[in-house]
């Protein structure tokens, strides 16, 4: 058997992203959740695809939120991932961290309005 390669990718930007807003898988969790992709990320995505387009590739697993989704469906309009049958699996288990009352906050404003919470985010974001 060839050997197997794995491939990881980080979504397109969003507003959020761009604008340095904290954010997370959010309260409530629905099944697709977050920001979608703003122009630029979009042509991100686009752009990975394009690099992809010659890899074989077997499967894309992704999390939940809309960014990913939407990174992952325009590597499928690139590879033909997509053309085949359970190629792309939304994977519950890859949602972001929960950043709780620092989400929806730029980074500045976090800083300032809770310190040590913000070092603890930036400097050990797993906790």
């Amino acid at each position: 058997m060839p050997p197997q390669r794995l491939y990881l990718a980080r979504h397109g930007e969003t507003d959020a992203n761009f604008f340095k807003i904290i954010e997370d898988r959010g309260t409530g969790m629905p099944s697709e959740y977050g920001n979608p992709l703003n122009r630029n990320g979009l042509s991100q995505a686009c752009a990975l695809g394009h690099a992809l387009s010659k890899v074989k590739i077997h499967h894309i697993y992704t999390s939940p939120a809309r960014r990913a989704v939407e990174t992952a469906s325009q590597i499928c309009l690139w590879t033909d991932a997509c053309n085949m049958p359970i190629k792309k699996s939304v994977t519950p288990e890859l949602v972001e961290m929960n950043y709780g009352i620092l989400e929806g906050f730029n980074g500045k404003i976090a800083r300032e309005k809770y310190p040590d919470l913000f070092k603890t985010y930036y400097q050990k974001p797993s906790l």
